[in-house]
């Protein structure tokens, strides 16, 4: 609740009536701010939380112009950015898929590539709600990042709850996620080949997934948020 109050000092006559036309006057402008002060407060709670949850994400998620400026990222984007900045500013590749996704080449379409480091860069039109309006500045294009340190499995009490993965089985797949060749996660393992291969089998089995990359594509679906310090 909001209280609005006007004092004059002891030695100044009561209020007559000219001056409560006035405030009579003044007393809708002053409700009206009143509600825009509510509204922003509203606007920038949620502001607040949406940044939050963007920031919990390990996936770099970036807003960047068709001219490559960086408008809005989370923690995570933030980061790559400032750490790619000096490689995207001489990337073709990076020009051409923002040129694509931002439409200047045509229809607004989705573009990726891959940089050096091994990182897949998908660059996709913004949805609407961030494009402006017609006659305004340029389109813009979602960035989604996906780097290799990111390849880490879900929590496993979440996956052992979703698709009734053993302890076993879930040690096989964190080290997959990393990389490691199947023969390779088992001698880390301490298991014979053999095992890890029907542990796997096990794993595809329960997760519905036919290949290991549907696998791997599942589990980055699943990933879960970067731990926070």
């Amino acid at each position: 609740d909001w209280l609005i109050a006007f004092h004059r000092s002891r030695d100044i006559p009561h209020f007559d009536p000219h001056h409560e036309r006035v405030l009579g006057r003044l007393a809708p402008h002053l409700q009206n701010a009143l509600s825009l002060r509510l509204r922003l407060q509203g606007l920038e709670h949620r502001s607040r939380l949406g940044m939050a949850a963007l920031n919990s994400f390990a996936t770099p998620l970036l807003l960047v112009s068709g001219g490559g400026r960086l408008l809005l990222a989370n923690t995570a984007g933030e980061s790559w950015f400032s750490s790619q900045a000096g490689f995207l500013a001489r990337s073709e590749r990076w020009r051409h898929a923002l040129a694509t996704a931002t439409g200047r080449l045509g229809p607004a379409l989705a573009e990726g590539l891959s940089l050096p480091d091994g990182t897949h860069v998908v660059v996709l039109p913004a949805p609407s709600a961030f494009q402006p309006q017609e006659g305004g500045p340029s389109r813009l294009a979602l960035v989604l990042v996906h780097t290799p340190q990111q390849a880490t499995a879900p929590a496993s009490g979440m996956l052992k709850s979703l698709f009734g993965l053993s302890t076993a089985e879930y040690r096989l797949l964190e080290l997959l996620m990393v990389g490691m060749t199947l023969s390779q996660a088992a001698q880390r393992l301490g298991v014979s080949v053999e095992t890890a291969r029907t542990q796997s089998k096990a794993v595809l089995q329960k997760t519905g997934c036919r290949r290991q990359t549907d696998l791997m594509r599942l589990m980055s679906a699943l990933q879960r948020p970067m731990t926070q310090g």
